[in-house]
């Protein structure tokens, strides 16, 4: 049998295991992005950054696809719908998105951004 203190080890070796992971995917997330405006011309993919004394500190991005917007100007109704949640886990934040309905009543998401919160200037 695993004493407290062994699965305290453990939990606590996990979770540095998994934030390792967290932090890695955030230094890949300006390539992502370049993917994103490759791949997809016309695009809007924003990223805010802020500066720190251990480098740039991620802090939003807003992504609009360009087809996903064609499609909101051409087949849609002319309503949108907000709507965002709480994200769970080290770094928080909100998740934002702007939702459209086309003829068949079926939902296209026209954009969508991650926010530290719902600010003004997010």
């Amino acid at each position: 049998m695993l004493s407290r203190y062994q699965l305290y080890r453990a939990k606590k070796r996990s979770l540095e295991l998994i934030h390792g992971a967290i932090d890695e995917q955030y230094a890949h997330l300006r390539n992502y992005a370049e993917e994103l405006r490759r791949s997809n011309p016309s695009s809007i993919v924003k990223i805010k950054y802020a500066d720190s004394d251990v480098g740039p500190v991620f802090q939003r991005i807003y992504v609009c696809f360009y087809a996903c917007k064609k499609a909101f100007a051409t087949t849609c109704r002319p309503l949108i719908g907000l709507d965002g949640c709480f994200l769970k886990g080290r770094d928080g934040g909100n998740l934002l998105a702007a939702i459209g309905k086309d003829g068949n009543n079926q939902m296209l998401p026209i954009a969508f951004a991650v926010v530290d919160a719902e600010t003004k200037e997010a």
